[in-house]
């Protein structure tokens, strides 16, 4: 089982190591891979459009970009590293993607070479230079017309701390804050 995380920062984020303790402890048999821009593969460079999107967005964009071409080529699992798991891989369903009463891309889990991945990637080469938001060219508002047939994994709480739902959930998102 593979598990994927990107990270264009200096430094360690935020909750590292911890988070990928978690991650190992909670999965066995698992491998972490830590991407960094230099250790991609070079194929993933033609992908990287940065007039696709807004300034501002650039660097979530090629994050979109990045976890859509993981996903694809090596199957697995995505978390962000404001992604904090509750539940094992093994007991989620796949495919699956997390959920803030709608899809949010902060955690997704896909066998290699879906076509699903493969048709939303598709998608984002067609799509024309602008001054979009990332969300809207290769993100969660895009993914949510693209992404069809996959289970909702629900966050039990919003980015902004609303409870959503009551139940066991697989995995809280921090939606970026310090705790």
């Amino acid at each position: 089982m593979l598990i994927h995380r990107y990270w264009t920062g200096s430094g360690l984020p935020l909750h590292e190591p911890w988070l990928q303790k978690c991650l190992i402890s909670l999965n066995h048999n698992v491998e972490v891979n830590e991407w960094r821009d230099d250790e991609l593969p070079t194929e993933y460079t033609k992908f990287f459009d940065d007039d696709q999107v807004r300034e501002q967005d650039q660097l979530l964009h090629r994050a979109n970009i990045v976890r859509l071409l993981l996903l694809f080529d090596f199957g697995g699992a995505w978390y962000d590293y404001d992604v904090v798991p509750l539940l094992p891989l093994a007991s989620l369903p796949c495919p699956s993607i997390g959920s803030h009463r709608g899809l949010c891309n902060s955690f997704m889990y896909f066998e290699s070479h879906d076509y699903r991945i493969e048709a939303a990637l598709d998608m984002i080469l067609e799509q024309p230079h602008s001054d979009r938001p990332s969300t809207v060219v290769s993100g969660s508002v895009f993914l949510r017309e693209h992404l069809k047939d996959v289970h909702y994994l629900e966050y039990p709480y919003s980015p902004d701390g609303v409870l959503l739902h009551s139940g066991r959930p697989f995995a809280i998102h921090l939606g970026g804050k310090p705790w």
